[in-house]
């Protein structure tokens, strides 16, 4: 829906030949963090429970645990959104890359970190017949090599425009 209202105002152009996705988590409004207070017509004082958001879950991230959703975004490489479906907070961000995938032409590069890299993403890029360009993962006695510590640098240098789009949202 988004990509068809930006479309609808001509003001970008349908074909591109970079896609770069990412994910963020969203945090609920009822997250712990925020200390509220619920005041009923009585007048009654009361705590508000952990998070209303009932169909928030959970999710953990830099040692804090986050109620909420994740975001998953695909850019064009100058920043454009493209397509931002929301999921549960809880699950991976590298199970949801496909339907980041649709209506992407085929040769576009897909500019992915890390988190993605896995072999059944490589292959529904493959498949599509889209350019990987998924960071490569270090491994447990398993370092990087000599041409892919250059390749994820160049990568990461491109993926900055997804990261400002959040850091935006």
């Amino acid at each position: 829906l988004l990509k068809l209202m930006i479309d609808q105002q001509g003001l970008k152009i349908n074909q591109a030949d970079v896609a770069v996705v990412d994910a963020s988590v969203i945090e609920s409004v009822g997250a712990p963090r925020r200390k509220a207070l619920e005041v009923s017509d009585e007048g009654e004082v009361s705590d508000v429970p952990a998070s209303k958001d009932k169909d928030a879950t959970g999710v953990k991230k830099a040692g804090g645990f986050y109620p909420g959703y994740k975001l998953h975004g695909r850019s064009d490489k100058d920043g454009y959104p493209a397509a931002l479906p929301v999921t549960a907070a809880h699950g991976h961000e590298s199970q949801h890359l496909e339907p980041l995938l649709e209506d992407l032409a085929e040769g576009v590069e897909v500019l992915a970190d890390k988190g993605y890299a896995s072999a059944a993403n490589r292959e529904a890029i493959d498949r599509r017949r889209l350019k990987a360009g998924v960071m490569y993962k270090a491994g447990r006695n398993h370092p990087l090599s000599q041409e892919e510590r250059p390749r994820n640098h160049d990568i990461k240098s491109k993926r900055r425009v997804i990261e400002q789009g959040f850091g935006t949202l």
